[in-house]
């Protein structure tokens, strides 16, 4: 914590006034201090004379010379100590240099001589060539003059202010400042932040300057820039400017304004609710009530009453399921802008324990101040839930009360897409290349025979079992009739070669043919099991 918050923790602990070296050895001895210096007693010392010198609203008073105590004792301050704060301090290496005897004077040396001959040479060439001034960039001129000037300026009068306050030099043109600002915005966009300068045609013709180009695209406000640079330069810088919104729009620049547009999303809801924090500041206390009312049902909170009512404050009575619990909360309302200080932590945890609550929660649209948060974070009392300030803006737009959202449009690319398209074509690559395959293989079957007949069907079946496996079946059944007719005029060629013994050459033959034309058979042993090619 800091000097001055340690300083109220050792007065309240010790309940006495302490000197500063006294609070500084307690406050060390605690490890109260997250920054201690080298000189932590003079700077204990300086903060505690700065609280005590306030007119107002000062948690500290001095009641001796450098000995101080808390204002809530009700103690005589001391007169004279309290003139005392407004003399100067004086640190240790001060009091010391202020006694020290006088230094004797530094023997001459021809090495000094010559670096005070070479110095002095330098300036003399500097003054006489008219060495070039260095100006600061223009585009951080520009952002300057405008600030200052809180409205929108022409080019010309933004120039010649420029020039006037010798920020830049008298060479300078228009052309060169208009381009200077298109650049600080193209690095900005590029960067994936808002760009902050505008440019546009005024009723006069002449081109006017603004910051916080809001509600236009980054397109739009360059293609402004590039119109200017094209009217004083006639082409030029403008005209190049232009030629490139033509082109094939790469994926780094579309990656590059997806990151812009994610970026002015995020500015933008920052901007919402600090403007939507100052709004509630400025609501009429039953107006912030109500809204107060809404934004607690909204979170939950139920049996929200009424227990006490005053100018600045209301105070509610309330209950929130957390898990398996019933937790009673006590709720403090301070409309406007009041900062939130110790005294009103305390307020509210007096109302905690005389409403027998278990949980109590300050909601305000002011700041906190540092004793505010300490306070609520006191070790041995309950803690305090603060919505204040930002906090409480930021509440408002998670629940969307107060606000209206509007969907924007955002598309990016889906490459699983393409990616499963891709898939799908190789399989059917892949299913195509399988039943060429498969017809090379049967064609080679065919050549060679009958042989491998029931390996070819189970490796069709295996690896195409669908319209691979009617094919196979169309192939087997036309093998099949071949072998038939060729069963058929086996025991034609063999009886007219052979002849029989007792029918003098006829058809029968002596395979044993009956004469009234009946089919001869063939026996089962003489029947080739394999048809030859020449068969075939």
């Amino acid at each position: 914590m800091t000097f001055y918050e340690a300083a109220l923790q050792i007065l309240a602990r010790v309940g006495k006034p302490l000197t500063y070296q006294e609070i500084t050895k307690l406050s060390l001895e605690d490890g109260l201090l997250s920054h201690i210096g080298k000189a932590p007693e003079m700077t204990m010392l300086a903060r505690l004379r700065a609280v005590a010198k306030r007119m107002h609203d000062k948690p500290i008073m001095v009641t001796a010379r450098d000995t101080f105590a808390l204002t809530e004792w009700m103690l005589q301050e001391d007169a004279d100590a309290l003139a005392f704060l407004d003399t100067p301090l004086l640190s240790n290496a001060e009091k010391v240099l202020a006694l020290r005897p006088l230094e004797r004077h530094p023997q001459a040396s021809e090495d000094n001589v010559r670096f005070i001959g070479k110095s002095l040479e330098r300036k003399r060439r500097e003054e006489g060539e008219g060495r070039r001034r260095r100006f600061p960039p223009i585009s951080e001129v520009g952002f300057e003059l405008l600030s200052d000037a809180g409205r929108a300026m022409m080019a010309e009068e933004l120039l010649r202010e420029a020039k006037a306050r010798e920020l830049a030099g008298g060479d300078c043109e228009l052309s060169t400042l208009l381009a200077a600002l298109a650049e600080d915005n193209q690095r900005r966009i590029d960067a994936g932040r808002r760009p902050q300068f505008q440019c546009q045609e005024a009723a006069n013709g002449k081109w006017e300057l603004q910051l916080d180009a809001q509600g236009l695209g980054f397109s739009e406000i360059q293609e402004g820039f590039a119109r200017a640079l094209s009217a004083y330069e006639g082409g030029g810088r403008g005209g190049a400017m232009k030629s490139t919104m033509g082109q094939r729009v790469s994926r780094q620049k579309v990656e590059e304004q997806q990151n812009s547009l994610r970026a002015w999303a995020r500015d933008e809801r920052k901007s919402m609710w600090r403007f939507l924090r100052s709004y509630l500041a400025e609501l009429e206390t039953r107006i912030f009530e109500r809204a107060m009312l809404k934004l607690l049902g909204a979170e939950r909170f139920r049996e929200i009453k009424i227990a006490k009512r005053s100018k600045e404050a209301v105070l509610l009575t309330a209950r929130r399921r957390e898990g398996s619990l019933d937790i009673r909360y006590s709720i403090r309302l301070l409309s406007g802008a009041t900062a939130i200080e110790r005294k009103h932590i305390q307020a509210l945890r007096g109302d905690l324990h005389h409403h027998h609550a278990t949980l109590g929660m300050l909601c305000s649209a002011g700041d906190l101040r540092g004793e505010a948060r300490s306070e609520a974070l006191q070790n041995g009392e309950p803690p305090i839930m603060l919505w204040c300030g930002d906090a409480l803006a930021e509440k408002f737009l998670e629940m969307g009360l107060g606000v209206q959202k509007h969907v924007i449009e955002f598309f990016e690319l889906d490459e699983a897409f393409f990616e499963k398209l891709q898939d799908e074509v190789a399989a059917m690559y892949a299913k195509r290349e399988a039943r060429l395959r498969e017809r090379q293989y049967n064609e080679a079957a065919f050549s060679t025979g009958s042989a491998g007949d029931s390996t070819e069907a189970t490796w069709a079946q295996e690896e195409q079992p669908g319209e691979v496996e009617e094919e196979a079946t169309v192939v087997r059944r036309r093998r099949n009739r071949r072998r038939r007719r060729t069963r058929r005029a086996l025991p034609e060629e063999a009886g007219v070669e052979a002849g029989t013994p007792g029918g003098g050459g006829t058809e029968e033959g002596k395979w044993g043919g009956d004469s009234e034309g009946q089919e001869a058979r063939v026996p089962e042993d003489t029947r080739p099991s394999t048809p030859t090619t020449e068969e075939a």
